[in-house]
């Protein structure tokens, strides 16, 4: 009896697992497939330039609540999205801002948020060049940290010390090496590539569209 029940659980344990391996099977071919392609995702216009679209509403709602003048600095929440729908956007094709804005949108406003525009996608390429200098520098500085660490490894090896000496050194060398790879290759990638996201949205047509009407807000007065 002991033995139908253990080959009753065994039964079902592979048939459980051949269950597992059939929907493994069927997510990989979902992968594969057409059916989440990011092309399928993207909007176009007629001149072929792929589109943002994203609510302003007002200018107020895109800058930051630090920038008491409302004229330079965005907020993060508007760079987070930009930048994230920007993600699934090829190189190959140009973009096209599509800002909504309120009907009563003004031309002075809509001036000046273009203006900003640039000005702030400027002001981050700029930015990514100065920490790029600073991030090269930096992996300069800690490759000769590491060679002269390494040195000192070499004629600290067989001298025997109260304190780890060799050991230290031994760690410092491996600290220095891994940081200034780590500025010189992932950090640069990472400035290089935000740099140039900024560039392509530096770039970009902006199309203020006016259809949002601004809800007014009744107060109620009670005796």
């Amino acid at each position: 009896m002991h033995i139908l029940q253990h080959n009753g659980i065994l039964n079902c344990m592979k048939k459980v697992t051949k269950a597992k391996i059939k929907h493994i099977k069927a997510y990989k071919k979902m992968l594969k497939s057409e059916l989440f392609d990011v092309d399928n995702e993207l909007r176009f216009t007629e001149t072929g330039s792929a589109i943002i679209e994203c609510n302003v509403l007002n200018l107020d709602n895109i800058f930051s609540k630090f920038d008491t003048q409302k004229d330079g600095t965005f907020s993060d929440d508007f760079n987070t999205y930009l930048l994230n729908e920007l993600l699934i956007i090829p190189l190959q094709y140009p973009l096209e801002l599509q800002l909504h804005v309120y009907e009563d949108f003004s031309e002075s406003d809509e001036l000046n948020l273009r203006k900003t525009l640039k000005r702030n996608f400027k002001y981050n390429i700029t930015t990514d060049k100065v920490r790029m200098k600073k991030n090269n520098f930096a992996s300069i500085v800690l490759y000769l940290l590491g060679a002269l660490a390494l040195g000192m490894t070499v004629l600290t090896q067989k001298i025997t010390y109260v304190l780890p000496l060799y050991e230290t050194f031994l760690i410092l060398t491996w600290f220095c090496v891994w940081e200034g790879t780590n500025k010189a290759f992932f950090d640069r990638n990472k400035l290089r590539s935000h740099r140039f996201n900024m560039l392509r949205l530096y770039n970009a047509n902006v199309t203020i569209i006016r259809d949002i009407k601004r809800t007014i807000i009744k107060e109620t007065i009670y005796d």
